[in-house]
């Protein structure tokens, strides 16, 4: 049996390629960087995007008064795009038994 073609991260690489195209110029004209922050509900998240929360959990860490495990910064993230899908499929289900 073929493969459905899904490649894991595939759309995470795409939608950050859409927003550097997207925004990139208009950060360069004012001086500013530019990073994608591009993930996939299956927890993908785009290089780009993996590499800035590291540096924040870094940052986090070293500046921290009480002490918060290594993963802190992820599983916020995470929480925070799990909530968001959930009220995405809520709004859709409500649409759709109206």
């Amino acid at each position: 049996m073929k493969g459905s073609g899904f490649v894991s991260g595939q759309a995470t690489q795409k939608a950050g390629a859409g927003k550097i195209s997207k925004h990139e110029q208009a950060c360069i004209d004012n001086q500013h960087a530019f990073l994608p922050f591009a993930f996939d509900t299956f927890g993908c998240l785009a290089p780009v995007a993996s590499g800035f929360l590291k540096r924040v959990q870094k940052a986090a860490l070293a500046h921290a008064t009480v002490s918060v495990g290594h993963s802190y910064v992820f599983s916020r993230v995470g929480f925070a795009i799990q909530k968001g899908v959930a009220a995405q499929l809520v709004a859709r289900l409500q649409t759709h038994d109206l």
